[in-house]
């Protein structure tokens, strides 16, 4: 588990490198390539140019057991965060022990229970951990005219928040009444 602990982490500050997609940095990183659909691992070099993975090179000969594994890890495409009763930062630090690296987060819940101010809470609490997190923003808050909720989001809310954390909050979610985002 030492070895397994030690690739994720790796991979993990790997994803973190490469998601921030600084144009400047460069980088190679070796070790154990995990190849999940060709079902190997080798020994290589991941290079990073300007942000991105410009090549892998892979090196033959005797194994090194010293180096790290480098694994792709999981992206949750679909999640409330709230419905795990963690806190972002809390959740992140679970998720990535089981390759967890991404995930797209809707924060319907606490929107409807704390509104916007909800949403800020979530925001600035996932800041606090370097996971990569993509919040989408609840669209219908309450979900429908029948439903009584603790908050609203209005267009206006998603009009102010959408620049403020423009790299951050990347959709428009679940949109439960068709009427409602017609008029953002």
């Amino acid at each position: 588990t030492a070895i397994c602990k030690q690739g994720i982490y790796l991979f993990i500050l790997f994803v973190i490198f490469v998601s921030y997609n600084r144009s400047d940095m460069t980088a190679a990183i070796r070790g154990h390539i995990v190849d999940p659909v060709k079902q190997e691992i080798s020994d290589g070099i991941i290079h990073i140019k300007e942000g991105f993975i410009s090549h892998i090179e892979r090196i033959e000969g005797a194994r090194d057991e010293s180096l790290p594994y480098i694994m792709p890890g999981f992206v949750d495409s679909h999640m409330h965060i709230e419905s795990t009763l963690l806190l972002p930062e809390n959740f992140a630090k679970l998720a990535v022990c089981h390759g967890t690296v991404a995930v797209a987060t809707d924060p319907h819940e606490i929107a409807n229970v704390l509104g916007r101010d909800g949403i800020e809470f979530m925001l600035a609490n996932a800041r606090k951990v370097k996971f990569h997190f993509s919040f989408g923003i609840p669209s219908c808050v309450p979900s429908t005219n029948f439903e009584t909720a603790g908050a609203s989001i209005t267009s206006e809310d998603i009009k102010e928040l959408t620049p403020i954390y423009e790299n951050v909050i990347l959709a428009l979610k679940q949109v439960y009444d068709p009427e409602i985002p017609v008029n953002i």
